[in-house]
């Protein structure tokens, strides 16, 4: 047999031993993480919620006025975020203020 040759097989085998106990390593670490996991409570509808004081008004101050074009971008977004879930609609009579920035490319 060449030198090559043994080299290779011997390279294959050591990769094999260490795929190994890469894959024992991860299955041990499957296990910790499933028991973990079950320990946690369950998901809420509502995970916190800020409850205001009646008495007290909230800051009025003017929107941020977009042009046509930014308000078609932002209502885009926030039915995209929407639909994947990253957020939801509120009740909240607050609001976040919204303000476009171009990225480097011009997008």
């Amino acid at each position: 047999m060449s030198e090559n040759k043994k080299k290779k097989e011997k390279h294959e085998i050591e990769c094999s031993e260490e795929k190994s106990k890469k894959m024992s390593a991860f299955a041990k670490t499957r296990e910790v993480g499933n028991k973990v996991l079950h320990g946690l409570p369950p998901l809420r509808g509502i995970e916190h919620q800020i409850n205001l004081v009646p008495s007290f008004s909230i800051p009025n101050r003017p929107a941020h006025r977009t042009n046509p074009e930014e308000t078609k971008e932002i209502q885009k977004q926030v039915n995209e975020m929407l639909q994947k879930g990253f957020v939801k609609e509120s009740l909240s009579p607050c609001f976040m203020l919204v303000i476009l920035v171009q990225k480097k490319d011009g997008t």
